[in-house]
């Protein structure tokens, strides 16, 4: 399913495996915006999901790789996002 860009997000990021905690939700305007995200906030967190408004996971990363959907092309089409660099 790829997402139109006016779509609104909820980003939840989960510091330790057992998943009983949770930042507060952040709200994230369409979905380059949610991938920006995840891709910024997965070098943070053990995991970070994204749901979309019907409360549903749209994208998911764990131990600092997207793991769903398997294909970022999957959840963004054919738009460019650039990656996020970890500063050294």
């Amino acid at each position: 399913m790829i997402n139109t860009p006016n779509e609104q997000f909820k980003g939840y990021c989960f510091p330790v495996a057992d998943g009983r905690w949770h930042t507060p939700a952040v709200n994230l305007n369409g979905c380059e915006e949610a991938v920006r995200y995840v891709k910024l906030q997965k070098i943070l967190f053990h995991e970070v999901r994204i749901v979309g408004e019907d409360g549903k996971v749209v994208l998911q990363a764990i131990g600092g790789k997207i793991v769903f959907p398997a294909k970022e092309v999957d959840f963004v089409g054919n738009r460019d996002i650039p990656e996020v660099h970890e500063k050294r």
